[in-house]
């Protein structure tokens, strides 16, 4: 009876192994694809009268790459850069526009280092070493140069803090981001054995 049991108690929790990951994978794409679609699909039920889920992710990729093709266009490039203009210069509505805009032209720039590199930081005291990522390369505080350090929290790598550290205290790591993600989401699990460094 008690080797029953055993067998029993190793089957779900490799079962439970095998389907949670899979099952809050499908949950959270789910979430995402019903809150995302939802942004313009209320507005085409109201319109249509009838829901159809995906029209309204579908409009918005093709207004997002239609605005991308005219971005380049001379007279639609002036109509946006007034509209970015107006947005800079009403009192609430620029302390949220700015830095969004600032955020998504730095990440939309190829020659930028955001995310683009895990790097191994000394934190939060000497001798403790966590995985950061350098979002951006050079900073001065005072006459001393930084660099900016996010590190993430675990398991849920979308919080955490933001360091400004010497280039000394923190190594560039010959470790691919996805995978500096999955150590940081899987509490270490499935951290590398060995973690090389570049300097």
């Amino acid at each position: 009876m008690k080797n029953l049991m055993n067998q029993l108690k190793n089957r779900f929790l490799l079962g439970l192994v095998i389907l949670m990951p899979m099952g809050l994978s499908l949950w959270i794409i789910v979430k995402i694809f019903n809150a995302v679609d939802a942004i313009l699909g209320n507005s085409i039920y109201e319109i249509l009268g009838k829901r159809i889920p995906g029209l309204g992710i579908l409009i918005m990729l093709a207004t997002i790459i239609l605005a991308g093709y005219l971005g380049n266009q001379f007279a639609f490039k002036k109509v946006t850069n007034f509209i970015q203009q107006m947005f800079l210069k009403v009192p609430i509505v620029k302390t949220i526009y700015g830095p969004l805009k600032d955020i998504f032209t730095n990440f939309s720039d190829e020659e930028s280092n955001n995310f683009k590199k895990a790097v191994l930081v000394t934190y939060p005291k000497e001798g403790s070493q966590c995985i950061g990522f350098v979002t951006k390369d050079s900073v001065l505080i005072g006459d001393q140069e930084k660099s900016v350090v996010f590190i993430p929290t675990t398991p849920n790598p979308t919080s955490g803090i933001l360091v400004y550290v010497d280039h000394s205290q923190y190594q560039e790591l010959d470790l691919p981001v996805d995978d500096a993600l999955k150590a940081i989401v899987s509490l270490g699990a499935i951290s590398p054995n060995k973690i090389e460094d570049y300097k």
